[in-house]
């Protein structure tokens, strides 16, 4: 031995480490947790996204309520008398149709972002109006409502979902 080094024999402890095939197991394993979780996460904030422009349109559909029993219809709403109910939604008013209640779509005309607080309002008529937003997903949902004589009231809730589209939410 020279200068208190030892010799490395068959007696001596060699060097600990990871060898190239466990790293490579290691780094599969990571890979297919990542593959599991990764879809997971991303449908979960994809309906995250479209729970929260539902949530939108029912505020919506509250303050559109409210609004109508200081106006004489939905035709004569304007964003100021909704923004004075709810300022926090930033109101878009359409001049077109946003639910075709024929065909059971939303309408290109709504194009109002949930993420950005908008939604769009369209007063048809003294007793019919429409509501409508994009979430973040790119789903769009819309409703159509009808006060029928000032007794009944028909809601037509749409929704389209990666292009199909339903009358349930």
């Amino acid at each position: 031995m020279l200068n208190g080094e030892r010799e490395r024999g068959p007696g001596y402890p060699q060097q600990s480490g990871f060898t190239l095939i466990e790293l490579l197991v290691v780094i599969i394993i990571i890979a297919a947790l990542a593959a599991i979780a990764i879809p997971t996460y991303l449908g979960t904030r994809s309906q995250a996204q479209d729970t929260a422009a539902l949530a939108s349109i029912r505020n919506a559909l509250t303050v559109v309520e409210s609004a109508r029993v200081d106006a004489p219809n939905y035709a004569v709403l304007t964003v100021a008398d909704l923004a004075k109910i709810e300022p926090d939604i930033a109101w878009r008013v359409a001049t077109a149709d946003l639910v075709d209640a024929g065909s059971l779509q939303v309408t290109a005309a709504a194009t109002a972002e949930a993420s950005k607080k908008e939604m769009d309002f369209y007063g048809q008529a003294w007793d019919t109006f429409d509501l409508a937003v994009v979430s973040a997903s790119g789903n769009k949902y819309g409703i159509e409502v009808r006060v029928s004589g000032g007794v009944g009231v028909t809601y037509l809730k749409v929704k389209v979902l990666e292009g199909i589209t339903s009358t349930t939410w």
